[in-house]
């Protein structure tokens, strides 16, 4: 027999545009597991000259085209590029704020993602796996982001040392 919460368990896939704190307030999603698995946009920028930071700034005062029509011009970095990127940059900051509606409405979930900011930023706790196994679990709190990046590090660098 089946757990009683894997009965009522609601995988959702949103795509970051359309993902809403509606979404989570589904009477269907009340009880059970809630997870969300996001894939992150594979977007490359020219941030060499500091494209995405100058970005960002201008996100938060302007209008997504003209943020990008801007930041062009300051960086000299493609304007389709960072057009993109904008767009990029708000999905991520709309799932974010759906993760946000989800722990405000009492309510748990699992959220992947290899972006380390973004976890560090929503979550509760942390859970790094390293194939397959628990390397790490811990409240957020517990670790800065700069102290979660170093561990992460130190991992991979185990990792190299043991296969050479």
């Amino acid at each position: 027999m089946a757990e009683p919460d894997k009965l009522r368990r609601s995988i959702i896939r949103p795509n970051a545009v359309t993902a809403s704190p509606s979404d989570a307030a589904d009477g269907q999603r009340t009880r059970g597991e809630f997870v969300v698995v996001i894939h992150p946009a594979q977007q490359e920028v020219a941030q060499a000259d500091g494209g995405l930071r100058v970005l960002k700034l201008l996100l938060a005062e302007v209008p997504l085209k003209t943020a990008a029509k801007l930041a062009a011009e300051i960086t000299g970095g493609s304007k389709n590029e960072l057009y993109q990127v904008a767009l990029a940059l708000k999905e991520v900051s709309k799932v974010l704020d759906f993760i946000r509606s989800i722990k405000a409405g009492g309510r748990s979930c699992i959220y992947i993602e290899h972006n380390i900011h973004h976890v560090h930023e929503v979550c509760d706790r942390l859970v790094v796996l390293d194939r397959g196994e628990v390397a790490l679990d811990t409240p957020a709190s517990a670790l800065t982001y700069l102290e979660l990046t170093d561990f992460l590090m130190s991992l991979h660098k185990r990792r190299i040392t043991a296969t050479n």
